[in-house]
């Protein structure tokens, strides 16, 4: 732990992810197809505010229904940042998921000791 991060070398890295479980919905009269785009920013400080792509699906909806998809966002790759030395780190805190243009949500990351 160094600046409330983990050194991705300390971490566990083999299967932590997190579930999206999405509900996309067609409110038109025509079929069509949309791209969900979810992007991650990390905890406010030195990590900076910039978005980043974390994940996408593409998904066709009929017209007038909805849709679950899931996506998998995974801690390690997607949640680590490289600090000024060239390391990366998990930072621990809260991480906000943007999912398209209007939701936001956030995942706190927190040590287990």
């Amino acid at each position: 732990l160094n600046n409330n991060a983990i050194r991705l070398v300390h971490a566990n890295c083999d299967a932590p992810s997190l579930s999206l479980h999405l509900d996309v919905k067609n409110t038109g009269k025509v079929d069509g197809s949309h791209t969900v785009l979810v992007f991650s920013s990390p905890p406010e400080g030195k990590w900076g505010s910039e978005k980043r792509l974390v994940g996408f699906k593409k998904v066709h909806v009929l017209a007038g229904s909805q849709q679950r998809i899931k996506m998998n966002i995974h801690v390690c790759k997607h949640l680590s940042v490289v600090d000024e030395f060239g390391t990366r780190r998990i930072p621990v805190g809260k991480h906000t998921l943007h999912i398209g243009d209007d939701i936001k949500h956030q995942v706190s990351l927190e040590l287990a000791l």
